[in-house]
Formats: C-alpha cells, sequence, structure tokens
C-alpha cells in the first residue's frame, strides 16, 4: 500500500551548496525518482526508514537513518570531510564508505519519512 510518507527512486548524491560565508558545496543523500517531473526527489531525514537494494533485488540496507554531525567533523575547515570530499551529514551506525557506495551506484530505494 503506497502512502503520501512512502517514497520510491534511486540512491543520488547531489551536491549542495552550503549557506555560509565561504559558500562551500558539500555532497547530500537523496533519493530520487526521474519518472516525476514535479517533487522528484526526497532528502534523508532523522528517522526516515530506508531500504536499499541492487539492480537484482537483493537487500543492502534496512534502518532507520539518524543522523551523525559530530563524526568526520574538520575543524580547520569547519565541516564533515571524508577523504577530502565534503560531506553535509555522516549516517550514525553505517560505514560511511559503504554509504557512499550505495549512493554513487544509482541503488533502487523506498524512503518512508517519519512523520513528525
Amino acid at each position: 500500500m503506497n502512502n503520501e510518507n512512502e517514497f520510491f527512486g534511486l540512491t543520488v548524491m547531489r551536491p549542495e551548496l552550503e549557506d555560509t560565508e565561504e559558500h562551500n558545496t558539500s555532497f547530500n543523500w537523496v533519493i530520487l525518482n526521474p519518472e516525476l517531473t514535479n517533487k522528484n526527489h526526497r532528502e534523508i531525514e532523522d528517522g526516515d526508514y530506508l531500504e536499499v537494494s541492487d539492480n537484482v533485488g537483493r537487500m543492502l540496507l534496512q534502518k532507520h537513518i539518524y543522523r551523525d554531525y559530530d563524526t568526520y567533523y574538520n575543524d580547520q575547515h569547519r565541516r564533515q570531510l571524508h577523504n577530502g570530499m565534503a560531506i553535509k551529514w555522516a549516517p550514525r551506525g553505517i560505514a560511511l564508505d559503504y554509504w557512499i557506495t550505495m549512493f554513487t551506484n544509482g541503488h533502487r530505494a523506498r524512503l518512508v519519512k517519519s512523520g513528525d
């Protein structure tokens, strides 16, 4: 059953301009449905439930997602960095290398918004 809190699409790593004096760009994690022309993406927020599967249907992740703004924080650059890449946030309890791989390969995803 599909409801307004449920969204299907592909995992995408999207660059976003940060609202800072330096106007830096960082990468954010979104679910994109290219078949939609309006409201075609959803940002993952605290408490959202995310399922990610590969192109043959093998489940890669089933988890409620919570953001971690402290890990990978670089005081000198005042932002989170991973291997030289600026990220908007890291997922708590998931290896960041694994997370990035899921979002660079455009896997199928189901996102259920927490509805807060």
